[in-house]
């Protein structure tokens, strides 16, 4: 995806997949038509345990009610602190499943490769957009990342001349003209919270200013009730109290929305994959009970439910190929 940049790593076959799902086409993204409905090979029991992303949280719970509904004997228990609590719950046997809203890095490759001789399997099974929240009432329309980094960051690597600290330095009047501009984010252990600093301050530390938020719904709460806040958090969280912004790369090129077609093409910059981190390695069969839930992730229901969360469902062609490369099918 756009912008990973040194510092991070991507597993066994996660990068390839990231390649081939870019051959797929933009029009096969977002269908669940032609994937299989769920059907149980196996009928697990006693407990499936998630710990990562709060991004996820509301995926991870609608697919955990989804699945126990197949399996009533199942119970889905799920913790959502942050994609970065995900690796070492995964590590060390806290977890079954892993979700994660950016790759895993190489520290933490390397802890679970000490633990266990092998990689982890990482596997895409989501496509998510960051978008950038205001309240609904704020008359701006669009910024582009300079501008962002900007607000975010005092170090302004993008080069943006200033930082705006009230609305008037972003071109509104009225009474938004002396208002203070107030930051929304996510805290250190988000994965939201790494993307955005790669991608978007290209590596610097966030203003001190910036209040940080336990999850997602936060952020966006938060700006919901502020009519001079700002934050940013995944698109699934968007709400009827907040506007979303257009994005543009750099000064003077055309700004978009954030919708499918213009996360897969690359002209929204903020998009990414979402992951589920497992242990499995390739010369033994998967937790009968991980390998079941991966199959109703990858199925139509499971997929249908990235949808409804807000979320991209990816192109069927590509989920065949996981699920084959996976060991699933």
């Amino acid at each position: 995806m756009e912008g990973q940049r040194p510092g991070w790593f991507s597993v066994r076959f996660a990068t390839w997949v990231v390649g081939f799902l870019l051959l797929g086409g933009a029009s096969a993204w977002g269908q669940t038509s032609e994937l299989l409905p769920y059907q149980a090979l196996v009928t697990p029991d006693g407990m499936l345990k998630s710990v990562g992303s709060d991004t996820m949280s509301q995926l991870m719970s609608l697919w955990g009610e989804g699945f126990e509904r197949f399996h009533p004997a199942l119970r889905f228990e799920i913790a959502s602190k942050g994609s970065s609590t995900a690796p070492p719950a995964i590590t060390r046997r806290l977890a079954n499943v892993g979700p994660m809203s950016r790759p895993m890095r190489e520290a933490e490759v390397e802890a679970f490769r000490n633990a266990y001789g092998y990689e982890p399997l990482v596997l895409p099974v989501a496509f998510d957009l960051l978008a950038i929240y205001v309240h609904r009432d704020n008359p701006i329309r669009e910024l582009t990342l300079e501008q962002l980094d900007a607000l975010f960051s005092h170090v302004r690597r993008r080069g943006f001349p200033t930082n705006p600290t009230t609305w008037r330095d972003l071109g509104l009047s009225g009474p938004y003209q002396e208002a203070a501009i107030r930051l929304y984010g996510r805290n250190s252990l988000s994965g939201t919270h790494s993307y955005f600093r790669e991608n978007v301050l290209w590596g610097a530390d966030f203003r001190t200013n910036v209040q940080e938020q336990p999850g997602s719904c936060s952020v966006v709460q938060c700006v919901g009730y502020d009519p001079f806040g700002i934050g940013y958090s995944g698109i699934g969280y968007r709400t009827a109290d907040v506007k979303v912004l257009r994005l543009a790369k750099e000064r003077h090129s055309p700004s978009f929305e954030p919708t499918a077609e213009t996360g897969f093409s690359g002209d929204y910059p903020l998009s990414r994959l979402l992951y589920l981190v497992v242990r499995h390695s390739e010369t033994e069969p998967m937790e009968p009970v991980v390998a079941e839930f991966l199959r109703y992730v990858y199925s139509r229901e499971g997929q249908h439910t990235v949808a409804k969360s807000g979320y991209v469902p990816l192109p069927a062609s590509e989920i065949k190929a996981l699920l084959l490369k996976a060991g699933l099918n």
